[in-house]
């Protein structure tokens, strides 16, 4: 198996602790300080600084797209500017450039601070620096503009200078080496966290309850692994749970407790809906129900026969209707039925005659009497009607008007 140097620094021993790690690593560090010499850690350094602060612009160019998007697409020059001049604190450029899509200046801002090495900042701009770094603004994924960034060496000079300072000491040159090689530790760290990181952010926005921490080599990032992986767990428990009893009182909410029919708030959502909709294609029908004999038979017999019947008169409305259509429950003894694709009214009165067939037969009671069902419908078509509401008050003047008509009639209004 190769080894690799963390590898090597951490030993063989399975899961060891994180301060045995930094015992030995530190050990190691101390005595390659020994070899180092101010050369090579300068060198080392301004690459360092150099891949920092390509990355540094290129980051800065991002976030910078992202603020002005909506600025380029209105061509809203001010709020640019201002945007940009919210950066001038920073050292870490020399200008940023907002140019559209034909390549106008839209904004500019110019670092104009003066640093404590002038002359070096210019040298190390010039073979650092020599290209800016641009990024496209895009909005619905088409490029509206580019932002230009150019970078500026003050930081890199200003750090390059302390550490020259520091290599007089030696104390310092092996404080570096130990910086170094902790920074390799710390990477392997921070690469952990960065894991728990991209996890609770994707729990957080895509709630992707799933997802769970591989298993850590360090003792310590394994056990707050595990605990992280059983608070998920229980988050993820609890998330059914909750979604589960959204869905409930969803359902609850949206239908009628006796007969399980979509209830009135619910019917008038659904009617707004499809009602638009056909207006674009085809049309619908609504159907009014209204039970003839409800009162009369919850007078008589009682509630709980009045609730029978209606459960009854649920199922056999149910029955003689299209999987696409939609039946629900007003309140008291009063259903409606939309019927979407309708071709015209013959169809509507076709299912009517049909839902009026099925009273033929009687139904009986839990107490073995036996009733018949009488109702009375009203049809409207959509066609004729301009919003919902016109459609809904002619389906009820049309069952009104069925209800003066000899028992188990539709009427289909004009």
């Amino acid at each position: 198996m190769k080894r690799t140097f963390f590898s090597t620094i951490i030993g063989s021993q399975t899961q060891p602790t994180l301060k045995h790690i930094f015992k030995r690593t530190h050990f190691v560090v101390l005595l390659i300080a020994l070899l180092i010499c101010g050369f090579s850690l300068s060198v080392l350094s301004l690459f360092a600084l150099d891949n920092y602060a390509k990355k540094n612009l290129q980051l800065i160019a991002s976030t910078v797209s992202y603020r002005v998007e909506a600025g380029v697409v209105f061509n809203d020059r001010p709020a640019i500017q201002e945007t940009i001049d919210q950066l001038a604190y920073r050292d870490d450029f020399s200008t940023i450039r907002i140019e559209d899509i034909h390549g106008q200046v839209l904004a500019e801002l110019k670092n104009t601070k003066k640093g404590s090495f002038d002359t070096l900042d210019q040298l190390f701009n010039h073979f650092m620096f020599l290209n800016p770094t641009s990024e496209a603004i895009k909005h619905d994924d088409e490029t509206v503009g580019t932002v230009w960034v150019s970078g500026n060496s003050k930081v890199i000079t200003k750090f390059l200078s302390q550490v020259l300072l520091g290599l007089v000491l030696c104390l310092v040159i092996t404080l570096i080496s130990v910086s170094y090689f902790s920074y390799r530790t710390h990477g392997y760290i921070v690469q952990s966290f960065e894991k728990m990181t991209t996890v609770a952010n994707l729990v957080r926005e895509q709630r992707a309850f799933n997802l769970r921490l591989p298993k850590a080599k360090i003792q310590e990032l394994d056990e707050l692994s595990q605990d992280f992986n059983s608070l998920l767990d229980e988050i993820e428990l609890w998330h059914q749970n909750l979604k589960q009893e959204n869905d409930t009182l969803t359902y609850k909410a949206q239908h009628d407790s006796l007969t399980g029919l979509p209830n009135r708030g619910y019917f008038e959502t659904r009617l707004e809906s499809l009602f638009h909709q056909a207006k674009d294609s085809s049309q619908l029908a609504l159907l009014f129900f209204d039970n003839d004999r409800f009162k009369e038979i919850n007078d008589t017999y009682g509630h709980a026969a009045g609730d029978f019947v209606l459960t009854q008169t649920s199922v056999r409305l149910q029955s003689r209707l299209r999987q696409k259509d939609f039946l629900a429950r007003l309140g008291g003894d009063e259903f409606a039925a939309i019927l979407p694709q309708i071709v015209d009214e013959k169809n509507a009165i076709i299912v009517a005659e049909a839902i009026l067939e099925t009273l033929n037969d009687p139904i009986y009671l839990p107490n073995g009497q036996r009733l018949f069902i009488h109702l009375s419908i009203g049809i409207a078509l959509s066609k004729d009607c301009q919003t919902p509401e016109q459609l809904l008050a002619k389906a009820d003047a049309a069952m009104y008007h069925a209800k003066r008509s000899p028992s188990n009639s539709w009427y289909l209004s004009d």
